[in-house]
């Protein structure tokens, strides 16, 4: 996921205002797909589990 997103979509989202995020976009989107993927009944668990 990450190499996609600096090869195609890295620039998108070049010159926002305001703080300096904590995790880059790719990380967000890779650990989004991930929860789609595990049987964890809740965000609250797999939060818990990450």
């Amino acid at each position: 996921m990450d190499d996609w997103y600096q090869a195609h979509a890295a620039d998108w989202r070049q010159g926002q205002a305001g703080a300096k995020p904590r995790f880059r976009d790719s990380e967000v989107i890779t650990l989004l797909l991930l929860m789609d993927f595990l049987p964890f009944p809740g965000e609250t668990q797999f939060l818990g589990f990450v």
